[in-house]
């Protein structure tokens, strides 16, 4: 479950909170069909149904709407190490190499 996670998150970035959150959303849809037909199961089945829903709105809501703060660390400038930065443009090309920051530790 782990690697799914970390597989996901790697390739969907925060919108991998989303092949997660749509499986959170099928006791609510189970738990609205029963409202209709057997009350007495709805009610009992809200105690699953609820909170689920809750999770996943929850989880939604933070991963489309959380914010990204700028790295305040200094890294290696394009002057100090030209050859690493040539290197890392032609991985990550050259718009994705402008956002990055390099810090050797």
């Amino acid at each position: 479950m782990s690697r799914l996670v970390l597989y996901t998150g790697e390739h969907f970035g925060r919108f991998a909170v989303l092949l997660f959150v749509l499986p959170l959303f099928c006791p609510v849809l189970l738990w609205l069909l029963l409202v209709d037909r057997h009350p007495l199961a709805a009610i009992a089945g809200g105690v699953i149904a609820v909170p689920a829903a809750m999770l996943a709105f929850v989880l939604l809501i933070g991963a489309l709407f959380a914010g990204f703060r700028p790295s305040r660390v200094e890294g290696i400038t394009r002057d100090s190490a030209p050859k690493l930065w040539a290197v890392w443009e032609s991985v990550a090309g050259k718009h994705r190499a402008s956002q990055t920051t390099i810090v050797l530790s």
